[in-house]
């Protein structure tokens, strides 16, 4: 075994510099080059462990910051372990913080678009103590952060902070080699804010982190692509298609044996039914009738709350009567309408509202209880839940205790019988099953909270958003497995999946703009014109990320693209890194001198950092010595009014290049 050992090294090392070879970009001696941390390639669809990411060393498999992290997470020299150890989390997970990042080669087995799930723990944190008296606590807050991924240079960027489980957007990947990058950005520094001591033995930005677990990457579902099936303005009129008219956003309910898919039409005052191929017919009731048993349009409904199934295509429908009642119909296929409850059930619940104690016995009360909810079991029952505004009695404690009644919703089940009502015992206070969060079956479904969106899940727990642009107030699947749903008020679309749409996704880099973009997805036979305009005196378009350099330009998406567009501050006298001007004097001093306008008027700068000369951002900001001239500001916005100033301020030990980049003048 010890033998061999010296061999598997050498053969792991010789495919790894074969594999690198293959891999760099850039064949210049000397430059950096990343390979795969396992010797072979992270394959595609799959999933990567975020510690393993490329070897190569610093500005090749990962961009470590230098500032230590101990306590929580623990990085080590990286004499002690693998290059790029230094960011390996105690429990196996890759700790980044603001401006670092890591690099992993992938091999996408087929051409496609995928979307990206990172499993992180979550948010970072930082903490505050209270000390009172000989009693001291802690409190932890959550922060924000953002994390983004690169594929082969292109930034992808999350559209939510960090959270524990993230979906990137829909990226395309062509089949072969590529370099997959997660970047920390925009990681929270909350060291400055004044939350009393912090905890023993910890620096300012040890909490400051953001911990990945894992990457996957799996292919994305298609988007959905609405067709308009029934509705036009606004009104109440059968017919088919744009003939029909429906008032308010449409409550899909369900499919009947015809094949008809059923809807509830609420300002109308109707249950009314579409066809495939969107012909409209009412079931029952009028605009304007009164409330009343009876055929047809000849029936009327009050203030409808639900509408559900009961069997045999016959549905039930909750009305609230404006006293506290509720009144329950049934409608029969054929269209006939009676009232088969009308009333208020009560409920004999231990009393503990304001002012009254426990007591033992309990001191019981016969309350009402308000129905808002139909469940119909399996075995044809028919479920009632209703609502109680009750009490929870507690004592707090303190330097004296005092009473408090907590309020809450408790929740009460019934069922009826024979138009008659009798309680469950046995489901008192369960809360019944959400009715806004209907399961559409085919790995897709509908989430609401305000707005209602449709999402799918391939694989399980993948989320991924399905038809965005669009609130959905109402969807249903048929059993022929045609998505209906409604997503505009007086209209009924049916969603298919389209492989041929694309997404055109812009994002600007500099003072500018990009015009012509489309906000949702675009057919590929679809003409995309785009405009990149620079916004200011001083800013000029320099080029799309794909190196195309024409401002205008026209697009057919055939997959998912992403396009960022450059703008750079051009000014009559260049900026950018000033040759001898910019120095730094060691013990965290830096001095530089810099040209004003003088006569000519005051020149705004900003400076900006580097660790390689390549990806610049703005020095965060520190005050500004004026050593000569008319000078003042901070590190992220001053001025020279001088035809030259001489400057100088403290930064951090690490290891930067400086520049001043020209604002205005």
């Amino acid at each position: 075994m010890t033998q061999r050992a010296p061999k598997r090294f050498l053969r792991r090392l010789l495919e790894v510099l074969i594999l690198g070879s293959v891999l760099r970009a850039d064949p210049i001696l000397g430059d950096p080059v990343s390979a795969p941390f396992l010797g072979t390639p992270f394959p595609v669809p799959g999933r990567i462990q975020a510690e393993f990411w490329d070897i190569g060393g610093e500005g090749a498999g990962y961009h470590f910051s230098g500032n230590p992290i101990t306590n929580l997470f623990f990085r080590f020299p990286e004499s002690q372990g693998r290059p790029g150890e230094a960011m390996v989390a105690a429990r196996g997970c890759a700790v980044l913080q603001s401006t670092e990042w890591l690099s992993y080669t992938i091999d996408c087995k087929e051409d496609g678009t995928y979307a990206i799930q990172l499993k992180t723990k979550g948010p970072p944190t930082w903490v505050e103590e209270r000390i009172t008296g000989s009693t001291e606590s802690w409190t932890f807050h959550d922060d924000e952060a953002f994390l983004h991924v690169e594929l082969d240079g292109q930034s992808f960027p999350s559209p939510v902070p960090v959270q524990r489980t993230m979906v990137m957007p829909r990226i395309w990947i062509s089949k072969g080699l590529h370099h997959l990058r997660l970047v920390a950005d925009g990681i929270a520094d909350t060291s400055d804010r004044q939350a009393g001591p912090t905890m023993p033995e910890m620096g300012s930005w040890e909490f400051f982190t953001v911990s990945v677990d894992w990457i996957e990457l799996a292919p994305s579902m298609p988007p959905l692509h609405p067709q308009e099936i029934a509705g036009s303005t606004l009104g109440f009129r059968d017919g088919p298609g744009t003939e029909a008219q429906i008032a308010g956003s449409p409550q899909l309910v369900g499919e009947i044996a015809s094949g008809e898919i059923v809807f509830l039409d609420g300002p109308n005052g109707a249950i009314r039914a579409v066809t495939a191929d969107g012909v409209v017919r009412t079931i029952a009731g009028h605009p304007g009738n009164p409330v009343q048993d009876g055929r047809g349009t000849n029936a009327g409904f009050g203030s409808i709350v639900e509408v559900t199934f009961e069997n045999n295509d016959t549905l039930l429908i909750l009305e609230k009567v404006a006293t506290g009642e509720a009144r329950i119909r049934r409608l029969t296929p054929e269209g006939e309408v009676s009232t088969i409850y009308l009333g208020q059930p009560t409920a004999s619940l231990e009393d503990l509202r304001p002012g009254v104690y426990p007591q033992s016995p309990p001191i019981m009360t016969n309350r009402a209880v308000v129905l808002n909810r139909m469940i119909v079991s399996p075995s044809g029952e028919v479920q009632l839940v209703g609502t109680v505004q009750d009490y929870r009695f507690n004592i707090v404690g303190g330097s004296m205790f005092f009473p408090v009644w907590i309020p809450y919703t408790r929740y009460v089940w019934f069922r009826l019988v024979n138009g008659e009502t009798e309680r469950l015992t046995d489901r008192d206070g369960v809360e019944p099953p959400s009715s806004l969060t209907r399961e559409l079956g085919g790995g897709t479904r509908l989430e609401r909270e305000y707005v209602g969106r449709i999402i799918g899940e391939d694989p399980p727990g993948f989320v991924q958003d399905l038809l965005p642009g669009y609130n959905v107030f109402s969807a249903i699947r048929s059993r022929e497995g045609v998505l209906y749903a409604a997503i505009q008020a007086g209209r009924l679309h049916r969603l298919d999946p389209d492989s041929s749409l694309s997404r055109l996704q812009i994002a600007v880099v500099g003072h500018g703009e990009v015009t012509g973009a489309p906000t949702g997805y675009v057919s590929s036979s679809e003409e995309v014109q785009i405009t990149a305009r620079p916004l200011g005196k001083f800013s000029v378009f320099s080029g799309w990320s794909d190196g195309v350099t024409e401002p205008s330009r026209t697009l057919h998406l055939q997959h998912d693209l992403r396009l960022t567009a450059r703008f750079e501050i051009e000014p009559h006298w260049p900026s950018g890194i000033i040759p001898g001007t910019i120095r730094n004097l060691g013990n965290r001093k830096l001095q530089f001198s810099i040209r004003g306008g003088g006569n000519q008027g005051t020149y705004f700068y900003r400076l900006e950092r580097s660790w390689n000369l390549h990806d610049w951002q703005p020095v965060p900001t520190y005050a500004i010595q004026v050593l000569e001239g008319w000078a003042g500001g901070t590190s992220e916005h001053f001025y020279v009014s001088t035809s030259e100033a001489k400057l100088a301020m403290e930064v951090s030990d690490a290891p930067f290049f400086y520049r001043a980049a020209l604002l205005s003048q």
